[in-house]
């Protein structure tokens, strides 16, 4: 379930996204799907770096809150 490996994330884990400086295409997949979600523009790597160095380990919470319905 998604959910689960969700809240399984840690700060080191969101730490080696951020130091990832050319990710795999499925990484890059994922990360603009969540940056669409949020209602971001720019769904470049670079803008997903500068998103989490905004958010944090938050992000994880703001994945896990939302209603999808």
């Amino acid at each position: 379930m998604i959910s689960e490996n969700v809240s399984q994330l840690t700060s080191r884990d969101i730490s080696e996204l951020k130091s990832l400086s050319h990710p795999s295409q499925s990484i890059h997949d994922v990360v603009s799907a969540v940056l669409t979600i949020f209602g971001e523009i720019d769904i470049s790597w670079n803008a997903f770096r500068a998103f989490l160095a905004n958010q944090g380990h938050s992000v994880v919470k703001k994945i896990l809150d939302l209603d999808v319905r």
